[in-house]
């Protein structure tokens, strides 16, 4: 398993965890907090969207599916991570219809119109890596959501200067915008880089265009998260 934040995710479960997972960026490092994955998830912290979402419903990069299994109270949720460790994870916890799955390979694993609703909590789409990126991703979310189905995702706002104290944020000053390189390290194994753009909220508009998608709302949450947003998408 190469994968060193779900090894960390699995271990933890297993009452295996020795180490601290960390954020590296060059000699700096901070430790990530573990269990924060498996703690209970109340939906209305995700505003009224998951507090009111039914049907069957797509989770994007669960993790050890906090969400889910808040979720799986009120819809039939289907939460999808591309590691068998984190799937386990998630089936030992009740989610049986948990699957390994690419987020951004949607069109490749599911039917066309399978999902009433989608969400991705945890800053996942930023992965996608540019506007074209995310652009192609909702185009393929809209393939396998319903022609009145709504999403939702967050991110962190570039422009805000709490944003600015992330280990591994690079600001892009052409756009205005920001990337942020995520590698993390575990017992001993520093994983792969991953490279997060930090869209602005002009790009998040833009990206919709061509994929059925609209924006019906950008939010910030007050509070400690206040340097974060919460897109809400709705079908044209």
């Amino acid at each position: 398993m190469t994968d060193v934040f779900a090894r960390a995710l699995a271990d933890y479960h297993r009452g295996d965890q020795q180490d601290p997972l960390r954020y590296r960026d060059g000699e700096e490092s901070v430790e990530h907090d573990v269990a924060g994955y498996f703690e209970p998830w109340d939906a209305g912290d995700a505003e009224s969207f998951l507090a009111t979402v039914d049907g069957r419903v797509l989770d994007l990069g669960a993790g050890a599916g906090r969400q889910a299994l808040a979720v799986k109270e009120r819809a039939d949720v289907v939460p999808i991570e591309p590691t068998e460790a984190l799937v386990k994870v998630m089936r030992d916890r009740g989610l049986a219809n948990a699957t390994r799955a690419d987020m951004f390979s949607l069109r490749e694993t599911f039917d066309r119109d399978a999902f009433d609703a989608a969400y991705s909590l945890g800053t996942q789409v930023g992965l996608a890596g540019s506007v074209a990126g995310l652009r192609a991703f909702l185009g393929a979310l809209a393939h396998v959501t319903a022609p009145d189905a709504t999403a939702l995702f967050d991110g962190y706002d570039p422009g805000h200067e709490r944003t600015r104290d992330l280990i591994g944020f690079r600001e892009d000053p052409a756009r205005g915008g920001a990337y942020r390189i995520v590698q993390y390290e575990y017992d001993g194994t520093l994983g792969k880089p991953w490279l997060f753009r930090l869209f602005t909220r002009t790009e998040l508009r833009e990206a919709t265009t061509g994929t059925g998608w609209t924006v019906r709302e950008i939010r910030s949450p007050d509070g400690d998260w206040r340097y974060t947003y919460n897109v809400e998408l709705v079908k044209r």
